[in-house]
């Protein structure tokens, strides 16, 4: 009897499974492509699909919104798959670990104390970086949802006294901030909307300007990013009429943005001010007033920044030689560790270069190759598709090896 239940149990799960490659299939997408639209190894779809692993449930959003199914019918085709045991001293070298959520839950503490936050906070502080190194289709993205999961967790059921409860928050509205800016920055635009949504309702009660700006700021450049001007036209608006930041560092970063939302809809004269605005208050300096979360927006970033907001004017023959200077200067200034928006400003500086045939073409655009190469990033690849433009345009010698590179390097698994 038992052996039958077993067996009926292995055929259930067999068949949501084979419902599971199914769904996959209907959306025409083949398990490379899968895997990296939902941002994982090709192997780990593949052990999926055939029931001897199941994805961990902080993925589940991100795979129905992929597959274009709901949460609930994705939830049917997953669980109860069974998992073949593993004896406790076998050799695990090769063989098909579960996820640990299928093993183990993480309890919410009790009680949550300010040295709870601040390691968060730290925490925090690594995952951007990685965000900033790897892209947003890294494992960062991941692991910081799997820590938003646990900070909301918290403030729901964890006792903290209010001074800890403001500065839990902050941290988990910085969290979701990351959450977003990272999913937008791998293409999962929904993810990127829940994320940032999130965000904004913890600082908004947190009573954080500074973090409720930075996260508008997100907003806008996702916005920009799809191509919606006028959703990042009106949450411009909203950020300038909301609350005056603290730090001169974040007023920069508004301006830049700004920069951007006026290149995109081709008004020089704003761009030059915004620009202008930006420089003046990034000459001020750091203070006590900036948030540990700034520690990104060195001058290379601000130059980074501004230089975006002049690129579609420079695309249109405009402010080139200032939009190429400055992309030139960061790509200088960033430090080896933010390589992501190494290869940004360089991607950009080699169309600029190809398109309007200014020296050392051929030089940039291999250093952009190779900038773009370990970056994992769907900004990153609608960066270097015009840069494709731009060579399949030129008619240069070297044009033809150089869009071979870059169409590998996009229909590489990344």
């Amino acid at each position: 009897m038992l052996d039958r239940t077993s067996r009926w149990r292995g055929t259930v799960a067999h068949q949501r499974r084979e419902a599971f490659a199914r769904a996959r299939r209907s959306v025409r997408l083949t398990q490379e492509q899968f895997a990296t639209r939902v941002g994982v190894d090709v192997s780990s779809v593949k052990r999926w699909e055939r029931g001897a692993s199941t994805p961990q449930w902080t993925m589940w959003p991100t795979i129905a919104d992929v597959l274009g199914i709901a949460h609930e019918h994705l939830a049917a085709m997953l669980d109860d798959a069974p998992l073949a045991p593993v004896a406790p001293d076998a050799n695990l070298t090769g063989a098909a670990l579960p996820d640990v959520a299928t093993v183990a839950v993480v309890p919410v503490p009790r009680q949550v104390t300010l040295a709870d936050a601040v390691q968060l906070d730290h925490l925090i502080s690594h995952l951007e970086q990685l965000d900033h190194t790897a892209g947003g289709r890294s494992a960062a993205r991941m692991m910081a949802f799997a820590q938003l999961d646990m900070a909301l967790a918290c403030l729901r059921e964890a006792s903290m006294s209010p001074a800890v409860r403001t500065r839990w928050m902050r941290v988990a509205a910085r969290l979701a901030r990351l959450c977003g800016f990272a999913s937008a920055d791998a293409g999962l635009q929904a993810d990127a909307e829940r994320s940032f949504a999130t965000a904004l309702s913890i600082a908004k009660e947190a009573g954080d300007s500074d973090s409720w700006l930075n996260i508008m700021c997100g907003m806008i450049r996702k916005s920009l990013q799809v191509g919606d001007l006028r959703r990042a036209a009106d949450l411009l608006g909203a950020a300038e009429a909301g609350q005056r930041p603290r730090s001169a560092i974040s007023a920069c970063m508004l301006h830049a943005v700004r920069a951007r939302v006026y290149g995109a809809l081709g008004q020089e004269a704003k761009v030059l001010e915004s620009i202008d605005r930006a420089d003046e208050l990034f000459t001020a300096g750091p203070s006590g007033a900036d948030p540990a979360w700034l520690w990104y927006y060195d001058e290379a970033q601000r130059l980074g920044d501004t230089a975006h907001g002049l690129y579609p004017l420079a695309l249109e023959g405009r402010l080139v030689e200032e939009a190429t200077g400055r992309l030139r200067k960061a790509v200088a200034l960033h430090r080896p560790t933010n390589a992501r928006s190494i290869a940004f400003s360089t991607t950009k500086l080699a169309t600029l270069t190809v398109r309007w045939r200014l020296p050392g073409a051929e030089a940039v655009v291999d250093r952009a190759i190779a900038a773009a190469g370990p970056v994992r990033s769907a900004r990153l690849d609608e960066d270097l598709h015009d840069l494709a433009h731009a060579l399949r345009r030129s008619g240069t010698d070297e044009g033809p090896r150089q869009l071979m590179t870059i169409r590998a390097l996009l229909d590489s698994a990344r």
